[in-house]
């Protein structure tokens, strides 16, 4: 059996992942599977990839459907663009027939000479500064066109991201007046050509009125113009409305046309009906409409958004069976399809593929790409990806950059997801509501909750309004570090959230009965809505309803056989005597915890406060100055560097000045450096608010507490590594007497009124010198308990004053001071003089200390401060019972504590039970074998604990019923009745007989050798007698009855 410190548990924390993908291209993460893919992703020969730019694949989708083509447009600011590339419209001859699809206008000049008055007019209006009004003189430059010649100048404007020109222009000519001779101009086309202009700016009552006035006006609106309405009202999210308009059109006898279906689809998809999109299909074959590749994007899209990926495939098969051929945006579909399948492979097979078809990739194409490497985890291959849009010249946006910032959420690569942001800002690209819940995502697993909090601060300063999603994971980032600072900034957060309607409470109330309702929230949401309950019925004071009940439900954990919503909550009210019962209707995962009004208005009158603090933590009174250091850091320092033995001379020296100091250094420059990279600002006096210079107050302490947390634990963790206890070395008479040389440790200490953490010490350094091993028969365990509760009482950092001298711990142990003076000696010989001791209690003085609040301050202010609270009191008692259990001499001290931490925690409903600032500052996690093992054990001594405590409480009472019945002068006495109040009642432990030899070949230390007296020891002992001491001291004594020789141990406990 391998003991603390032993290969078997030290496990060292984890190297941290690279912070970049390797500049070569080889597969994701290591895994074979991806080589070929990867390969053809990362070295597509230059000749496949198209020429970049946005205007020829836009030219190419919209010639298929029917739209007008690129004439006289450009995407170049001014000075004016060379001349287009001309092209001829489609369709027949003049006026208003079937030939309306063609562009420009057919009069004497021809197409040529209509297209380029066209043009001339275009580049004259888009010359125009952007806010100067049109000249009225325009009109006569309209006298060349029709009403088609005018809707084409209206959707060129529009394209041109002049939308407003079209209206200007528009409004003109209707300024002339029915009998003007350009009156003609405003026909069906115009006013469909307008109507589609609203929808650029998202005027829907402006078309609307469009539509009302060409009613009015007696013209007629066709197929296009329905169209464009619905169109309009899609992009302004009335999916009601397009609908409305679409079956008006059918009402009034307009046949539809692929575009109409089209856009209908479109409807269908964004307002989730992705099954009557699919219906369109039929209804197109019906009407003897042929579908395109549009149609069949389209409602590939629309089962995508719903989540029907097996549909979006299913429908590319029809697709495909039809004849269509697929283009940027079919495979856009379809690898986001097979990205929400999970199929990364696929999903590489499918760029594949889009690439050796030509098909132009665009920024949808590659932030599909790398949302579907998020998906599966491959963050690396997600960069690679990102480098590679880059290098083809597209120009990523919010998606993409969302994307990869998830990516590396994914993989906890917090600080690549910030050299992200920051990238995405330099670009110009203004970051969202999604942007900042990945980036908080991210900053959560890497550890960095403080960031995490310094983003959402950011966010709310640019006035992006956060959703309930990103408030949930701010609040759980906050909350399950466990630090009351952090805590207390998550009710800040929450009750502005409520305040704000962000976040709704989920509260009912009515006549007789009121119910909090707290099923499928997270547990820090579960908490602070049971925070902000129960103030609200402490300021309501006695007028509660009959019936008050509390819904303990699942809440939202993946584990579904457990519900730690309901385990939470209903361990919580247990611990503050909350009068709620659970209802006889609760299950496994639904809980119903019901009490009186009347019950409840009671219980809140007389502890409100209290219970409303053990939810949320209240900052302490008087906290420990920024820089200063807590009984758990400071005797940690001094712990591990006592008698130069024990740490690292750096650590010693330097380390250990620095954290002792005032405002040490170290804490501070860890601080600031701390603040500054969180984004933290630290502002200075002067006119600032006091609420404002509070937080900045309480942020220092935070900050500090930290870096003196983080210092010390390092000290303890280079004991753990350079000490260790050996069972196996372990006398077994020792073993079996521990538990009494541990109660009877308390009461010396009691006695000697020395501190608790100097008694958890002094058994740490007794089963130190018993692991070398230190050869003694039973009768001298007293003594040698004894010497270390003096080593311990010295380097516990008291004053001169408290520590006892020699002669006051020998008559409290009940052995002579020479006989102290000659095992204190022996036990420094043993040790080498290294008397460090780092014990459980010391490390769980220092977790209450960076988890702060009340329980921190109470920790520092020592064990008498810290047994004064509920949790405090828990702690101790489980610490008292780990101290005479032999099981956790087999684990190490910071793990012991750790588990003692999480049980008491836990059972108090105290969530998260093992917060996140500890997993980050110990390492430890649930998933560490020696913590799940001491943690089982502590839960052991717990319920041990519980009954005893029931035990105690049955025989209390039968005693008083007894002691009412019995005569006066038959009572028991209170000795007799309680067992002694000094501990003497475990048996006493006296010296009876000589030091026992240490048998022959056996390494190790023995109270005989002479050699074990060490002069230093003896210099430092005023009572200490002569060498000789000890052999006349065993001659008068005589050897212990049946036993002559020391026992051997047995080679195991």
């Amino acid at each position: 059996m391998a003991g603390y410190g032993a290969p078997a548990f030290y496990m060292p924390p984890p190297s941290p992942l690279p912070f970049a993908a390797p500049p070569s291209p080889g597969p994701p993460g290591g895994d074979q599977r991806y080589l070929p893919l990867a390969g053809m992703v990362m070295g597509l020969p230059s000749e496949a990839t198209n020429p970049r730019g946005w205007g020829g694949m836009q030219f190419e989708q919209q010639a298929a459907h029917g739209q007008p083509g690129d004439y006289g447009r450009t995407d170049r600011p001014r000075p004016p663009p060379p001349p287009p590339t001309r092209r001829h419209g489609r369709g027949g001859g003049q006026g208003h027939g079937q030939g309306h699809e063609r562009r420009g206008r057919t009069s004497q000049h021809g197409d040529l000479s209509s297209q380029l008055q066209l043009e001339e007019l275009l580049l004259h209006l888009r010359r125009l500064p952007r806010d100067a009004p049109l000249h009225p003189s325009i009109a006569q430059s309209l006298h060349q066109l029709d009403g088609r010649g005018l809707a084409q100048l209206i959707r060129e404007l529009g394209r041109s991201n002049l939308p407003h020109r079209g209206a200007q222009l528009f409004d003109l000519v209707r300024s002339l007046g029915p009998a003007h001779e350009l009156a003609h101009l405003l026909d069906e086309y115009a006013y469909t050509s307008m109507v589609a202009n609203c929808g650029q700016r998202q005027a829907l009552d402006q078309a609307l009125a469009l539509v009302q006035e060409m009613q009015e006006r007696g013209i007629p609106c066709n197929v296009h113009t329905y169209s464009a309405l619905m169109n309009v009202a899609i992009k302004c999210g009335q999916y009601r409305l397009a609908l409305d308009v679409y079956r008006d059109m059918r009402a009034a006898g307009c046949p539809a046309n692929v575009v109409t279906f089209n856009t209908l689809c479109d409807v269908y998809g964004k307002s989730g009906q992705w099954e009557e999109a699919l219906a369109v299909l039929d209804v197109m074959r019906q009407e003897r409409v042929q579908p395109v590749t549009r149609t069949f994007n389209t409602i590939m899209i629309a089962c995508n958004t719903s989540g029907q990926w097996q549909e979006a495939l299913r429908v590319y098969e029809k697709m495909v069976a039809a004849g269509q051929p697929p283009n940027t945006t079919t495979f856009n579909a379809l690898i986001s399809a097979h990205s929400k399948a999970g199929d990364l492979p696929k999903v590489l097979q499918m760029f594949e593929e889009m690439v050796s078809k030509g098909c132009e990739r665009s920024v949808i194409t590659y932030s599909s790409l790398i949302s579907a490497c998020e998906k599966a985890g491959e963050w690396k291959l997600a960069l690679q990806l990102f480098d590679e849009m880059r290098g083809e010249g597209c120009t990523p946006n919010v998606i993409s950059y969302n994307s990869l910032i998830a990516a590396c959420a994914q993989g906890a690569q917090w600080e690549k997801a910030g050299e992200v942001f920051e990238a995405m800002q330099a670009q110009g690209c203004r970051p969202d509501v999604v942007t900042y819940t990945a980036l908080i995502q991210a900053y959560e697993r890497g550890g960095q909750w403080r960031r995490a909090l310094a983003a959402f601060e950011d966010m709310r300063s640019r006035q992006c309004t956060p959703d309930s999603i990103i408030l949930n994971i701010i609040l759980d980032v906050l909350w399950e570090t466990g630090v009351a600072w952090a805590q207390q900034r998550a009710a800040g957060i929450f009750r502005e959230a409520t305040h704000d309607g962000l976040m709704r409470q989920h509260s009912h109330s009515s006549p007789d009965s009121l119910e909090l309702n707290l099923h499928s929230t997270t547990v820090a949401v579960a908490l602070l809505s049971l925070h902000t309950w129960l103030a609200e019925l402490c300021g309501r004071g006695a007028g509660l309803p009959a019936r008050v009940s509390i819904i303990a439900g699942k809440g939202k954990a993946k584990d579904a056989g457990h519900s730690i919503i309901k385990e939470t909550v209903t361990a919580l009210l247990r611990s503050l005597e909350a009068p709620f019962q659970e209802s006889a209707d609760a299950t496994a995962f639904i809980g119903r915890l019901e009490a009186t009004g009347e019950e409840v208005a009671q219980w809140l009158a007389g502890q409100g406060p209290a219970v409303l603090s053990c939810i949320v933590p209240l900052p302490p009174d008087a906290s420990l100055p920024a820089g200063t250091q807590g009984a758990g850091s400071s005797a940690v320092a001094a712990s591990a560097a006592a008698a130069g033995g024990g740490a690292d001379p750096g650590a010693a020296s330097g380390e250990a000045g620095a954290l002792g100091a005032p405002a040490g250094q170290a804490a501070a420059a860890a601080a600031a450096a701390a603040a500054a990279v969180a984004g933290l600002h630290i502002g200075s006096g002067g006119s600032r608010s006091r609420a404002s210079q509070r937080t900045d107050k309480d942020l220092q302490e935070e900050l500090a507490a930290e870096a003196r947390a983080t210092e010390a634990f390092a000290m303890a963790q280079y004991f753990e590594k350079t000490h260790n206890l050996n069972l196996q070395m372990m006398h077994p008479a020792y073993l079996a007497q521990r538990p009494e040389l541990a109660r009877l440790a308390a009461t010396l200490g009691a006695q000697l009124r020395l501190p608790e953490e100097a008694v958890h010490d002094a058994m740490l350094l007794l089963d130190r010198a018993m692991s070398v091993p230190l050869e003694a028969p039973e009768s001298l365990h007293r003594a040698a308990l004894a010497a270390c509760l003096l080593l311990a009482a010295r380097q516990a950092g008291l004053p001169e004053r408290r520590v006892p001298d020699p002669g006051a711990v020998a008559e409290a142990a009940g052995v002579s001071p020479v006989l102290l003076g000659q095992v204190q000696a022996a036990l420094l010989a043993a040790l080498q003089n290294d008397t460090a001791s780092i014990s459980a209690l010391r490390c769980l003085t220092l977790y209450l200390e960076r988890l702060g609040g009340e329980g921190g301050a109470a920790a520092a202010a020592g064990c008498s401060a810290l047994g004064s609270s509920p949790l405090g009191a828990d702690l101790l008692a489980l610490l008292r019972e780990v101290l005479s259990d032999e099981e956790f001499l087999n684990y190490r001290p910071s793990v012991t504590a750790a588990a003692v931490l999480l049980v008491a925690r836990k059972s108090r409903g105290i969530a998260p039970y093992w917060p996140t600032a500890l997993n980050n500052l110990t390492g430890y996690s649930g998933g560490t074998a020696e913590l799940a093992a001491a943690i089982a054990g502590a839960e052991r001594l717990r319920d041990k604990l519980k009954q005893d405590t029931a035990s105690s409480a049955a025989a209390s009472s039968s005693a008083g019923a007894a002691a009412a019945a019995a005569p006066a002068g038959l009572q028991p006495s209170a000795r007799t009745a309680s067992g002694a109040s000094d501990g003497s009642s475990a048996g006493p432990l006296t010296p009876e007989g000589p030091f026992s030899q240490m048998p022959a070949g056996k390494a190790g230390s023995s109270l005989l050798d002479p050699s074990a007296t060490s002069s230093a020891a003896t210099d430092d002992m005023p009572h200490a007698a002569s060498p000789s001491a000890p052999a006349a001291t065993a001659a008068a004594a005589g050897p212990p009855a049946g036993d002559t020789q020391a026992r051997q141990p047995d080679g195991g406990a």
